[in-house]
């Protein structure tokens, strides 16, 4: 709601960033630099994450509604895959084809205020599953919000932007989770404060994204047809093994990540259902994460030239941490899991997302986050369907297992693909056919 090391030259990159169709809005106007643009989104993601009802709703769910940790894994949890799911392709047609990038950011943000209000005054389970499907309606905006931050920044900062873009989603994650814990758990105030917050909080990250909007900012003129769009996507993805390997990771590591973070309260009233440190543990989780992304920048070398053994070890890591946790009686063993947890993933996360918009222009930018979302959405839907009621009717603990084992097989995979192309590119090394870099890069 998510980047390859590849032989390509970074000149071949670059020249690929700035379309022949865009203009600058902001030339002329020195008050009105991308950094100010940058900095209002920032600032409105940084709102629209602070939310300190978040850690509690699983709380909230059995005091209103009566339900298990298991009911809310099955019948509210769901809802939003699905609306996520069935969202993200009309938003981004909407984006690239229809409207603009900046207005369904603005609609993304409106279907998210509505979602916190129908979340409390909300009175049946059905208005609880369509605020879910709503909020997964806004959630698909998100590709669309990255796609315009990208358009509007250097390319040489494209690594540290994307470190600063999830910290500002991180960062009101931590503030919301101690925030609530305060309130909530020392101070016992009731959930409507929560609730009115995490409103509050929305709606002034929708109000600074418009003020975003009233600066100059670089304005698309020409836009690609569907069908060079197709042609350049199946070029790219051929030539670039970075962009077919970060995918991979993309498309079931971040299916993971959102059910992880769907669920992840689930799971500790699960494991213990006395425990009432959501709101730091969270809170924990982020800041670790927080660490992961800022810190990604700093390692971009590595990911240019270590990326097969890096989405591999990730996975493998990801996956233990899963099943470990799954299968703990300690409630704080579960606690460290989950927080190392997002702390890996944040990082994979990050340098993915990084690494696929620097080979990617701004023409395609969008069509690669859209495809990639998509197909991680698939994953999280077949997912839901399998485990839910639908079919296993699986606990919450044994989502978590298939979860940890599902990224178990991707680094068995990813090392298994890894070591047939280093076989293959030996075997064109040594042959008397030359061989381009370009051809060895693909494999």
């Amino acid at each position: 709601m998510a980047g390859q090391a590849s032989g390509t030259s970074h000149a071949a990159v670059v020249s690929v960033q700035k379309s022949a169709g865009e203009t600058d809005a902001t030339h002329g106007d020195p008050q009105a630099k991308w950094q100010v643009v940058a900095g209002l989104i920032l600032s409105s993601v940084f709102l629209q994450s602070l939310k300190p009802s978040d850690p509690y709703l699983v709380h909230y769910f059995q005091d209103k509604f009566q339900l298990t940790p298991d009911d809310t894994s099955h019948f509210i949890w769901p809802f939003y895959t699905f609306g996520y799911a069935l969202a993200l392709t009309p938003v981004a047609v909407l984006a690239e084809y229809v409207l603009d990038y900046p207005h369904v950011v603005v609609l993304g943000l409106l279907a998210r205020v509505a979602s916190q209000f129908i979340l409390y005054y909300g009175m049946t389970l059905t208005a609880i599953q369509s605020c879910q499907a709503l909020f997964g309606l806004a959630s698909s905006t998100k590709i669309v919000n990255g796609a315009l931050l990208y358009s509007l920044i250097p390319i040489d900062v494209f690594h540290r932007i994307t470190g600063y873009l999830r910290s500002a989603t991180l960062f009101g994650n931590v503030l919301a989770g101690s925030t609530g814990w305060l309130l909530r758990d020392r101070l016992g105030v009731p959930y409507s404060i929560l609730f009115h917050t995490s409103q509050a909080s929305s709606v002034a990250g929708l109000i600074l994204f418009a003020c975003a909007l009233s600066r100059p900012r670089r304005i698309r003129t020409k836009r690609s047809s569907l069908r060079e769009q197709w042609f350049a996507l199946k070029a790219l993805v051929g030539r670039s093994r970075q962009i077919r390997l970060w995918s991979a990771w993309f498309w079931v590591g971040t299916a993971c990540s959102e059910l992880v973070l769907n669920m992840d309260t689930t799971l500790f009233k699960a494991v213990a259902s006395w425990n009432q440190h959501n709101g730091l543990v969270l809170a924990a989780g982020r800041v670790a994460a927080c660490g992961s992304a800022l810190v990604c920048n700093r390692w971009r070398a590595e990911f240019d030239q270590h990326a097969p053994r890096i989405v591999m070890v990730s996975a493998l890591s990801t996956g233990a941490l899963l099943l470990i946790a799954s299968q703990s009686t300690w409630i704080a063993v579960t606690h460290a899991c989950i927080i190392l947890f997002y702390s890996l993933q944040e990082l994979s996360f990050c340098a993915a997302s990084a690494q696929i918009a620097v080979r990617t222009g701004d023409d395609l930018r969008l069509v690669v986050l859209f495809v990639n979302t998509l197909l991680s959405l698939i994953v999280q839907s077949l997912i839901q369907l399998v485990l839910g009621p639908w079919a296993l009717q699986a606990t919450v603990r044994s989502k978590f297992a298939c979860l940890g084992t599902l990224l178990l097989i991707l680094a068995g995979c990813i090392a298994v693909v890894t070591i047939v192309a280093q076989n293959n590119r030996r075997r064109l090394r040594t042959e008397p056919v030359s061989t381009s870099a370009i051809e060895l890069d693909s494999l």
